[in-house]
C-alpha cells in the first residue's frame, strides 16, 4: 500500500509520476518507450514510472524498481552508444541483488541518432542531464 501512495504523495521537481504499482515475483510487465514490449520481474518490488521535464522541449522517462528486500544500496543504470532504451534486464538484475535500481531512456527512445536532429536540449539530456535525473530519484 505504501507503493501505491507514491502516485499522490511523492513530489519531485518537474516530475510526474506516471504510475506506481506493486509487482509480484515472476511477473511480466509492459514497458515504457518503443524498445521492447514486456520485461521480466523476478523479485517482488514497487515499480515507479515517471517522467521529468528537463526543459520546455525535452524530457526523460525513467523507472525506479524498489525491491521488498532492500539492503540500503542504490544502482543507477546508464546506456551505451546512442542508447535511448530503459534497461529493463538490468533493472531486474539490480533488484535481484537488493538494490533500489533506476534506469532512464536518456531523453529519447530508440538506438539511433534521429531523435537528436534539431533538438539541442534532447542532446543535453542524453549527454548529461538524464544521469542527474536518475541520481535525484532516490528521493522516491
Amino acid at each position: 500500500s505504501k507503493c501505491l501512495l507514491l502516485v499522490s504523495h511523492l513530489k519531485l521537481e518537474n516530475t510526474t509520476i506516471i504510475d506506481a504499482s506493486y509487482v509480484a515475483a515472476g511477473s511480466k510487465v509492459s514497458t515504457l518507450g518503443t524498445c521492447q514490449d514486456t520485461a521480466d520481474v523476478n523479485v517482488p518490488l514497487c515499480r515507479v514510472q515517471f517522467v521529468t521535464n528537463t526543459t520546455n522541449t525535452s524530457m526523460v522517462h525513467a523507472e525506479a524498481w524498489l525491491p521488498d528486500e532492500w539492503y540500503g544500496r542504490f544502482l543507477g543504470l546508464g546506456n551505451g552508444g546512442l542508447g535511448g532504451c530503459i534497461d529493463y534486464a538490468h533493472l531486474d538484475y539490480g533488484t535481484s541483488l537488493h538494490f533500489a535500481t533506476v534506469a532512464s531512456n536518456n531523453g529519447h527512445d530508440g538506438q539511433g541518432g534521429a531523435p537528436f536532429f534539431g533538438k539541442p536540449e534532447v542532446i543535453n539530456d542524453f549527454a548529461f542531464r538524464a544521469i542527474h535525473v536518475e541520481s535525484h530519484s532516490p528521493n522516491i
